[in-house]
């Protein structure tokens, strides 16, 4: 039996973590966090890691299952533009892109601000690390915000 630690099993698995969502995701920044996530949770968890036959697969099983959660949030988002995107064909030739994004901040039950905030994180592919430097605010702050945007959306309850 391994005496892993959480710090061992970091060093063992952040390149190989990193490089398999990277694979899926496609974005250098949201891997980055989902990895981290990773860890978080390994630590929250550390008894079912260190107890399980595999703690490396532990890792990428959890990894995967995070890969996947995110792809999942993506599609909501896609699929209620897509849903929405007859607001397109109703609105007069005089009007423009900010009153179709102001419908459908509507429809979901956001401010314009905050739809605009989630697009770029899911429909862009900003990450909350760009996000956060773009608006000039913490990480953790910019993260916060977010997780409470995407909670208030009707479409993601």
């Amino acid at each position: 039996m391994h005496d892993w630690t959480i710090e061992s099993l970091y060093f063992a698995m952040y390149e190989k973590l990193f490089l398999f969502a990277f694979s899926h995701l496609k974005d250098y920044h949201r891997s980055e966090e989902l990895v981290h996530d990773v860890f978080v949770l390994a630590q929250e968890k550390w008894e079912a890691v260190i107890n399980s036959p595999n703690p490396n697969g532990w890792l990428y099983i959890a990894l995967k299952n995070m890969v996947g959660h995110e792809f999942r949030k993506r599609q909501l988002i896609f699929k209620k533009i897509a849903e929405m995107s007859y607001l397109e064909e109703v609105t007069q030739a005089g009007n423009n892109r900010g009153d179709i994004d102001e419908l459908l901040a509507l429809e979901m039950g956001l401010e314009q601000d905050e739809w605009i905030l989630l697009k770029k994180v899911y429909y862009e592919g900003y990450s909350i690390h760009e996000l956060s430097e773009q608006l000039g605010i913490e990480y953790e702050t910019c993260k916060k915000r977010i997780q409470r945007i995407k909670s208030k959306a009707k479409t993601l309850k």
